[in-house]
């Protein structure tokens, strides 16, 4: 699927079901341990959140909520678990939220014709 690069940052397109729909663009991040979505696009999707948060390694804390449907490229995943930013000011550090390379097997990055396939298959000879 394609990527946009803005800085040192890798965006893809997500679509994301919740009690809502919409097409998120969430950075690709390898050092991240959740899916988080960051001020207005929770709201889009209307996620509804649940009364626990988290903290995160940012140092604010997070409202936890879950995704009936993510899907990112050919990958799909139901009732998943992500964390709701709600602190403005990391609201301008990434798009619509972060993403974890973790979620997936394998991934194959090439910068230089703007694509990431996710979960890539071996080569058959």
């Amino acid at each position: 699927m394609p990527i946009e690069t803005t800085g040192n940052r890798m965006i893809v397109v997500a679509d994301v079901q919740s009690h809502g729909r919409e097409k998120l663009h969430p950075t690709l991040d390898s050092g991240a341990s959740a899916i988080m979505f960051a001020g207005h696009p929770s709201e889009l999707i209307d996620l509804r959140e649940n009364k626990a948060g988290m903290g995160t390694d940012a140092g604010f804390g997070a409202l936890v909520g879950r995704v009936n449907l993510l899907t990112v490229g050919l990958a799909q995943f139901q009732n998943i678990k992500v964390l709701l930013a709600r602190e403005p000011a990391y609201w301008d550090q990434i798009e619509d939220g972060v993403l974890p390379t973790g979620l997936f097997r394998a991934l194959y990055v090439n910068n230089k014709k703007g694509f990431v396939i996710f979960n890539p298959s071996p080569r058959k000879n």
